[in-house]
């Protein structure tokens, strides 16, 4: 009897075979994470699916060395690859310079931390990219999702994000899977 494999198990099989392949990739490693809200999306992500990963950092053999929030691969390999950045404004205080609260983020500083550098980043593992987004206003949020959607990028509100999450993780890939079939 042939063991089954863990969607955990896929999600770090498909990182090995990145690093051993042809790819830039040196290696990746799995972070620890101290932040509630990315437990939130993870949480929410693992009702999906399975099979996913959270705080998974690569390193590049040139460039920076990224961390994606969450990353989630697809059912049997069919469908979109997707790295996950959870970004939340609204917690002051801790430290971190990419946690600044978004009132005093210019709307350029804001489209490349939530789009244009994830974007390269997730396009590296071969991913389109998902940021979700807590503590911005609403005119933020507006202005930055014309610019997610011309780069072809899905930026979620943090304060709703569930269900449109449930959307691209599940029901887009199951109408790419009946395609397929058909």
């Amino acid at each position: 009897m042939k063991d089954f494999t863990t969607g955990e198990e896929i999600v770090r099989d498909y990182f090995d075979r990145k690093v051993d392949g042809t790819s830039n990739l040196r290696n990746w490693y799995e972070d620890e994470n101290d932040d509630a809200f990315e437990d939130e999306v993870f949480d929410v992500v693992r009702d999906i699916t399975d099979i996913s990963l959270p705080n998974v950092r690569i390193e590049a053999d040139v460039g920076d060395n990224p961390d994606f929030d969450v990353v989630v691969l697809p059912l049997g390999g069919f469908g979109q690859n997707y790295a996950i950045e959870v970004k939340d404004y609204l917690q002051e205080g801790n430290g971190n310079v990419d946690e600044k609260p978004a009132i005093s983020m210019e709307s350029g500083e804001l489209r490349s931390e939530l789009i244009r550098k994830p974007k390269d980043y997730a396009e590296q593992i071969d991913s389109n990219l998902i940021s979700i987004v807590k503590g911005l206003s609403d005119e933020q949020y507006d202005n930055l999702q014309r610019l997610a959607e011309a780069s072809n990028v899905a930026l979620l509100n943090g304060e709703n994000y569930e269900e449109e999450l449930h959307d691209l993780l599940f029901e887009q890939r199951f109408r790419e899977l009946s395609d397929y079939i058909h």
